[in-house]
Parts: structure tokens; sequence; C-alpha cells
């Protein structure tokens, strides 16, 4: 891979001087390379961007001011078989040599390269654009037709060619748009047939996207059709056909009068020219019948067919024994007996029974009750999943703390286990990665049970609709690290409750989440936070600590010679300076936080809202709240029944300091289309932890870092902050962060992007125990020390996932003098490489 990211880098930056003179020395006398498209409307211009998809021709993609895409295209050939075969042949002792330099086999090799090649250029490289009179034309028509459609009728539009002054081989196509003027819909009348019609069209007749006054639009009348579609099918007009809509409409063609009167047509359904058709004319269809087959239809048995379930109208199907709760499938079903047809609550029922996740692909048919032409009944057709399965996943991973790794896991899933859909999850789960120069694993398994509802003593009216997809998971599971840390084993048990609100908010409440964490190689501590030892061992040595603490390198033993300095300096029967004492104590304080095992007992909210419509959409952005509480319900109880004290004065629960803590984050994106070829994103980030009570400090797993190849790029991972402090600890972590990034993404050639970034943040000390000014977070006044890198990345799509390499400077470093932070580091001898997966945000 790395020699992939070595040939694109090289071919990027060199390419221009293997180019030649230019890329128009190939053309046809006479033609002109496409520099840009113009349009002037009323002669005003206007972004082409907006009506760029009406242009049959645009521009190539251009990278630092050159078509590259463009010139792969051209430097490619239709035949470099033939073109190589005759390089060899053109020399008779060629071929010869070459065979003696390289092996027949190799010249083989070299010669599929060559067109392997080529043909990567054809892939990635785009087909030269040349400004085209018959295209222009068609562009012209496509304009007429667009100003057409929204009230324009007496448009006119011409063009023109400017060619480029500072190279006649380049030119620009030049849209002069005169709209004249604009058309509006005057009075909007209806001609219905049906009586039924007319009357379900008066009632809901203000909802009209037609409007009298407004500018005429195609569009709109597009949008009033499929809205009286809607309506009608919705209101029980089961086989309404939306061809029996026109639109009638009297334009003055001489211009005089510009308001446009309109007729609403609705014919009713009947053969053609026979008035007497009466069975198929449009009237309410009702629902009389409603069957529910829970498997194969085709494989039942006449006794299944015989032997049915009626529950509250509906007549439930099944082979042998029915393995559902007849309350559990009936309440999938919206469409009821007695009520009007609908289209809406068939589609409300399929995606209820998709969200149940116990059937395959759900279907519903409905057919005419004999010898009536509108009464219905209703088939809904379900095929059940099989009742277990096995799942087994490999991925590639990547975070912020994990350079590269590999994930891997199995599962196995039970599902209806409680005859209501419920499904029970087995899963087992591992990592294998490398972070930095050191190899790092986490293996877990995790049992999860999964309700499609609420899964609660109390009742939640105005959350149980099935609308909101409520569900209940109810987890348990359990982790170990190694090489992370301090060898970390961590139990969890939670139980959450998602749901989906009207506006499409996703919402999270975790009623209870209880986790312990057990820190296994505690006494590595000094192994693993080497700068912290180091600053020990300086000034043990300085002050000439007791020879007993130091081995045969004159270093101080771990954990027995540092133990025992620490205790001597702390409890002051060492005289040291205060820098000394502070910087002991600071480290200290430090260790009995990162080696305490903690328990954490707590509630979390979390909100999501994203307003993408659909795939299509590139201009959207999403904005997720969270918040948790961890410790006041048990401190309550604790001090209620007189819990013990640890050494720190703290109350304990199960022999364990259980934390106490307010945490909440606030993360910002937003996406800007700017064009086919490139957009903008932006990130922000705001997140603070809050401990109190049974805590003076956060537990590590709910602390904040800053750096790495999703945050400030410019530094490492944990290699940031706090504050001005200068990262003298191997994981550099706080209790308050502030990030925010911005990226410029842009095409270069084929599947090949890339970006221009800007990344601020950092992260600080507030309200704990920690008192080193450089660290902590004091006032507005220490905002100074946000820290800015900037940076250039490329992004290679492979189809499944992104890989990406960005490159981080240093623009402004809060660690050095106030007078150096800004462009001192800002050289590629400091910069910060990062390798990740996928975009950053």
């Amino acid at each position: 891979m790395d020699h992939i990211l070595t040939k694109i880098l090289l071919f990027i930056f060199l390419s221009p001087l293997f180019i030649g003179c230019s890329i128009s020395k190939n053309i046809e006398k006479g033609k002109l390379i496409l520099r840009s498209n113009e349009i002037l409307v009323n002669g005003n211009k206007i972004p082409k961007d907006s009506l760029k998809p009406l242009l049959t021709q645009n521009k190539n993609n251009y990278f630092i001011g050159f078509p590259f895409s463009a010139y792969l295209n051209e430097s490619s050939k239709e035949n470099t078989d033939s073109i190589f075969n005759s390089w060899m042949d053109r020399s008779d002792d060629r071929k010869t040599k070459l065979i003696s330099l390289f092996s027949k086999k190799q010249l083989k090799q070299i010669k599929k390269y060559l067109k392997d090649y080529n043909n990567w250029k054809i892939r990635n490289g785009e087909k030269l654009e040349l400004i085209d009179s018959v295209k222009t034309e068609i562009s012209i028509e496509n304009l007429k037709s667009f100003y057409k459609n929204n009230g324009y009728f007496k448009s006119k539009i011409d063009s023109k060619i400017i060619i480029d002054q500072r190279n006649n081989n380049y030119g620009k196509v030049v849209y002069n748009i005169n709209l004249g003027n604009q058309y509006y819909l005057d009075s909007i009348k209806s001609n219905i047939e049906s009586k039924v019609l007319d009357s379900i069209y008066n009632q809901n007749k203000d909802d009209s996207f037609l409007i009298k006054n407004k500018p005429f639009n195609t569009i709109d009348f597009e949008s009033e059709r499929n809205r009286l579609d809607k309506l009608f099918r919705n209101s029980g007009i089961y086989n309404f056909q939306i061809n029996s809509i026109t639109f009638e409409l009297k334009m003055d063609t001489t211009a005089i009068d510009l308001n446009i009167p309109v007729v609403v047509n609705i014919i009713d359904n009947k053969l053609k020219n026979d008035l007497s058709d009466n069975n198929n004319r449009y009237r309410l269809h009702y629902i009389k019948r409603i069957n529910l087959f829970t498997n194969d239809i085709n494989k039942l048995t006449d006794e299944d067919l015989n032997n049915f379930i009626n529950y509250e109208g509906i007549n439930i199907f099944s082979s042998g024994d029915l393995r559902y709760r007849p309350e559990n499938l009936t309440k999938l079903i919206s469409i009821k007996k007695n009520s009007l047809y609908s289209d809406l609550t068939r589609s409300k029922t399929i995606t209820q029974l998709n969200n149940f996740e116990n059937f395959q692909y759900p279907s519903i048919s409905y057919n005419y009750i004999e010898n009536s032409n509108n009464e219905l009944e209703v088939n809904v057709l379900l095929i059940p999943k099989k009742k277990f399965s096995l799942g087994f996943g490999i991925d590639l991973k990547h975070s912020n703390i994990e350079d590269i790794g590999v994930a891997f896991q199995s599962s196995l899933t039970s599902r209806n286990i409680f005859k209501g859909s419920e499904r029970l999850e087995f899963t087992s789960r591992g990592t294998i990665g490398k972070s930095a120069n050191t190899i790092i694993s986490e293996f877990g398994l995790d049992i999860r049970l999964r309700f499609p509802r609420f899964f609660s003593p109390f009742k939640f009216k105005k959350l149980k609709d099935l609308e909101n997809k409520p569900t209940t998971y109810i987890g348990i599971g359990t982790s170990k690290q190694t090489n992370i840390g301090l060898d970390r084993q961590n139990f969890k048990f939670d139980v959450n409750y998602d749901w989906t609100n009207k506006k499409k908010n996703k919402i999270n409440i975790g009623v209870l989440n209880i986790e312990l964490v057990n820190n296994k190689n505690s006494i590595n501590y000094f192994n693993i936070y080497s700068n912290s030892y180091s600053t020990i061992n300086s000034i043990a040595k300085t002050n000439n600590a007791n020879s007993s603490y130091f081995n045969s390198s004159n270093k101080l033993i771990i954990p027995n010679g540092i133990d025992s300095f620490i205790n001597e300096v702390i409890s002051k029967s060492f005289p040291i300076s205060n820098d000394d004492y502070n910087s002991v104590t600071y480290i200290n304080d430090r260790r009995n936080r990162l080696t305490s095992n903690n328990l954490i007992i707590g509630s979390n909210f979390s909100i999501t809202n994203n307003n993408k419509r659909n795939i299509y959409d590139k201009n959207f952005s999403q904005f997720i709240f969270k918040t948790e509480l961890a410790g006041s319900l048990t401190d309550f109880l604790a001090n209620q029944f007189n819990a013990k004290l640890d050494e720190f004065g703290n109350n304990k629960i199960l022999g364990l300091a259980y934390s106490q803590y307010f945490k909440t984050e606030f993360n910002y994106i937003k996406y800007w289309y700017i064009n086919s070829n490139s957009s903008i994103a932006f990130r922000s980030y705001f997140g603070i932890a809050v401990p109190f009570g049974n805590s003076n400090s956060i537990p590590f797993s709910k602390s904040f870092f800053s750096g790495g190849s999703n945050d400030n790029r410019a530094w490492e991972v944990y290699r940031l902050g706090p504050g001005s402090s200068g990262a003298l600890s191997e994981f550099n972590e706080a209790n308050m962060k502030i990030a925010m990034n911005i990226e410029y993404r842009f095409n270069i050639i084929g599947k090949l992007d890339g970006a221009l970034f800007t990344d601020f943040g950092n992260i600080w000390n507030v309200f704990d125990n920690t008192n080193d000014p450089k660290r902590t977070f004091d006032g507005l006044s220490d905002l100074n020390e946000i820290a800015i890198g900037s940076g250039f990345g490329m992004r290679y799509n492979l189809g499944f996932f992104v890989l990406r390499l960005d490159m981080g400077l240093k623009t402004y470093n809060p660690v050095l003098e106030t007078k150096d932070r800004w462009l001192t580091d800002f050289n590629f001898k400091k910069a910060v490489f990062n390798i990740g997966l996928n975009y950053p945000f």
C-alpha cells in the first residue's frame, strides 16, 4: 500500500515535467479546449453550477491549474501491445539485448505492466472536452426547456465563443439568456366526473400546489398530480389511476395577458366509450377481511388453513402451532377491519413488519371479495427467518489510539425466544492492531437481549407507537485489553431504550449503565508511563535519595524503589524543593487515578439530528448531544447505609470507590456541496466532564484526549495538551475539550481525491484536583492555548472503504513561548503523517 501511495505522489508532482509544452498540442486545427461556461441571464452572470446539468459539455477537472484527468486519457493508446512489439523490432539487436538484460518472462511482464498502466489511464482519465457547436445547440434547447417549465415561454437564448487571450487553444462558451415575461397562474377550477372524488378533492383543495398569482412552474403541476394520487388512494379509492388526472391551460400566445387559467380534469374510471360500466367506476373501498399468514402460504396444509386463530378481527394462519403471541403480531398491522382502503396504512404495516426483524420481505396483497365491487380482502404474507443464525465478520480498523488493526467477530443469534420477536445475541469479538511501536489487542464477549418495544414496568403512552421504532436493549459483557494502558479488564451491564421521534431524531436513554474497570497490571505503571518515571528518577538522583532504592544501573527500582521514594516525599520526611515536590505529588496523584479500579453506575441520554434527506443530498448537517450522570443514586444509597470509606475518604460499594461525575458533549457536523468535484466539511466539538461528591477526578475511560488522524492531525494521538503543559505523559488526557475542523475536499483524478484542512483544539483540566496553571482552564484567556494544525491529504476510494493519508503541520503551537507560537514548528521535519480509513468526520 505504501508503494501505491508513493507512486501516486510522484505522478502528481512530476507529471507537469514530462507532459511537454501543453495538452493542447495534439488537438485538431481550429478546435478549442473548453476552459469554462458562462451564463448571463438578462445581462447578469449567474452561478453556472445551478444549471450545470442542462449543459451537455462542461470543462475537464483541473488540479493546480492543469487538467490531469484529460491528460491521462489523451496520453493513453489504443494498441499498446503492437506499439511495444514495433518498438522491440525497430532495431535488430534491441530485442537480444533486452532478453539478455531481463529474460523473456520479465519482458512479458513489462509488456503487461505497460498495458495495465494504459488501461488505468483510460479508467481514471476523462475525454478532453472540446467546444462542440452541436452540443452547444443541445445545451441551448435544454435551457429553453428549463425556463419554459418555469413560466418563461418567450425566452431567447444565443451563445458565443470567447478565445482565451493567454492561450488561444482555449475558449469559453457564453450563453446569453433574455427571459422575457413570466406567466402566472390565474383561476384554479376543477372538472371531476366522479362525485366521490369531487367531494374528497374539495375537502382538501387548500393543500393544493396550484395557487392563484403564483408563477407558472411545471414542478407544481407534477406535485399536485402526485398529491391528488396519494390523497385519493389514502381515502379509500383502491383502484385510482394517476393517468385520470390532466390539466387544461388556456394561455394567451400574444403575451398580452400573462395570467393562465387552470382547469383540473379528473375522469372517472370506465371502459372507453362505455357509459354503463359501473363496476370499474371510482368508489370508496372498505377492508372486510384480513388474513395474516406467518408461514409460506404455499406450504400450508388444509388443516393449517382450517385451524386459524382470529384475534382482534385478523385471521392468523400458521404451519402447526403459532410461534408468536397473537397480540404482538396484530399490533404490527395498521390495516383495520371495516376501515377505508389506504396506501399509507399498507406502507406503515410493511415498515413495522420489517422493524420486527423476524420475517423475510413481508408483502401485502388485496383481492375483491366475491360478488363485490368495493369490499376487499387483505392477505399479509410472511416468511419467518430461521430461528438460529451464525455470523462471522472481519474488518480493517482504525482509530485515534489504534493506527491500524484487524477486527473480527463471531455471533450466534436466537430469534423470537419469548414469542414476541425478542432477539438474543451472543457475540465474541477481538482486535489485534498497532499503536505507535506497540502491538495491542482486545478480546471480549457480549450477550445482548433485544425487545422490539419498550420493556418496562412503566407505560410509555406517547412513545409506544411502533412508528417510533421503540426498542429495548439489555446487555452484559466483558473485555480484556493487552498492552493498552494497564491491561484493563472491563465488565458492563446496561439497559437502554432507543426510539425515533416525529422529527426523525434518534433518541437513546441509558436507564442503567454499570461498568467495572479492573486494572490488572497496575504495578507496571512506571514501565508504561516512562516520562513520569524519568522525571521522578531524575529528582531522586539529584537529591541523593536512599541508594537502596536504585538498581545497579543507578535507576529507581520498579515498583519498590520508586514507591518508597514517593512515600518519603509525600510524607515530607525527605526534603526537596517546592517545584520537585509539586512534580512528584502531581505524578503520584495521576498514578493513583489511573491505576485505581473504577465502579461506574449511572445513566445517559443522547439525541442525534441528521437532516440528510436521501443518499443524493450533499448539503446537510448532523448534531449530536450526549449527557451522562454517574454516581448520584449510588452516593445517596451509600450515605443512607453508612458505606465504608477507602484510604482517601471516599465511599465504597462492593469494596470499590464509585465514580461520581456529570459529563456532556456537543458535536456538530456540516457539509456544503460546491460542485460535483468539490465540497467543504466542518466539525465543531465541545465536551466537559465535572467530578463531584465522591470523586475529585474523572475515570481515565471517560476523559478526553487530543491529536490523531481523526482529531488535530498536526499532533500524534495523546500528544497534545493539556493546555500548554507540553504533553509530558505518554497518555495525556483531561476533562474538558474544544475542537474544530474545516476541510476542503476535491477530486484530483479518477478515484483519487485531495483535501486541504485546518484543525483547532486542545484539552484542559477544569473543576478537578489538578492545580498546574499550564494544564487548567482558568478563563477565556486560556483560549490562546488552542492549537492549530494545517495540512494536505489524499484519499483513494477502494469501493468498500477509503484509504486516507494526511500530513499535518503545526501552525500554532501553544507549548512554545507566546511570541514563538505562530509557524515556528511549521516545517516538514516536524510534520505528522496520519494513515486512516474513511473520512475523519
